[in-house]
């Protein structure tokens, strides 16, 4: 089928030992953590914004991610950025469904199996604070 994607272009990143991967078409941009206060944009972190308890997070290689929400610019810190890459859409399966009965957000919207290791795919624009009802979350502070 003429005209159809075939992949999508998705930025590998790493939070607490989990790999988790975005489209880049919602990243505008990246910094280091410490510069976001100078820009004066308000972090969150993943573990906060999709409710899940990592017990304490730490950061090895800090880097904020910058998303367009509406109309301002919110970071989400990751770490250790993996690469950037093409993703044949063949190569995605859906969430089990025991996962997303627990996925609230629904931000968790896919899987790829990457050698041994499972790769999951978010959506930050399904992130509450990417909402339009977004009710200031859990920020970090740099």
């Amino acid at each position: 089928m003429e005209g159809c994607i075939r992949e999508i272009e998705i930025l590998v990143f790493n939070v607490m030992g989990i790999r988790l991967a975005v489209e880049t078409s919602q990243v505008s941009g990246i910094m280091d953590l410490e510069h976001t206060v100078d820009r004066d944009v308000p972090v969150f972190g993943i573990p906060d914004l999709l409710k899940i308890n990592f017990g304490h997070v730490s950061y090895k290689s800090p880097k904020v991610l910058l998303v367009k929400c509406d109309s301002s610019i919110i970071g989400i810190v990751v770490d250790r950025l993996e690469k950037v890459e093409a993703l044949g859409l063949e190569r995605i399966h859906p969430m089990p469904v025991l996962i997303e009965k627990c996925n609230g957000a629904k931000a968790i919207w896919g899987s790829v199996v990457d050698g041994d290791e499972v790769l999951l795919l978010i959506d930050f624009y399904k992130l509450p604070c990417c909402s339009p009802s977004a009710e200031s979350g859990a920020e970090i502070s740099a």
